[in-house]
């Protein structure tokens, strides 16, 4: 599941900087998610299983809108992960929050399949939250890399210039 959550990520993002992060939090919030349910005494079998799967799919959703927005912006990393936040980060905290309400009616569960489902949501919840809104924009800002939008084909050949000659005329 995780190698095809890889696969999409990269068909749809196409910038390895950023699929490299996606996965990254991704595949934290997987981590973090099977950690805590040890802790908690979840053993693995069939329904936890799919409910693994299921975590797998949201936390997907947490990080690849914020990447996607990501992808798309110009300026520097700093400031694409800034319009990422700025842009797709209220949506995605509306998702995470709108599960997590949802979720909580199950909190007093004593039905061992409702009691794994609350389990696994929230913490897929919250650490994929996490991930996809702090961790995430991090990465992004420090290896993201800068996209400058050029009007010209003249503003692209200078600022390649500028780049490689590290500000100096060639």
């Amino acid at each position: 599941a995780v190698a095809v959550m890889f696969i999409i990520v990269f068909v749809m993002i196409v910038q390895w900087q950023v699929v490299l992060s996606v996965a990254l939090a991704i595949g934290a919030t997987i981590i973090n998610t099977l950690g805590m349910s040890y802790y908690w005494g979840v053993e693995l079998n069939s329904v936890v299983t799919i409910f693994v799967l299921i975590s797998i799919g949201l936390s997907v959703d947490y990080s690849a809108h914020i990447g996607h927005t990501f992808k798309e912006s110009y300026g520097t990393s700093i400031e694409r992960a800034v319009k990422a936040l700025t842009n797709t980060g209220p949506p995605v905290f509306n998702a995470i929050f709108s599960t997590f309400i949802a979720i909580l009616v199950l909190a007093n569960s004593k039905t061992y399949i409702y009691k794994v489902f609350f389990q696994f949501f929230l913490l897929t919840t919250l650490f994929g939250g996490f991930n996809g809104l702090v961790v995430l924009p991090a990465l992004l800002a420090t290896i993201g890399g800068d996209k400058i939008e050029a009007s010209s084909p003249t503003d692209v050949l200078e600022a390649g210039r500028k780049s490689i000659g590290g500000g100096r005329a060639l």
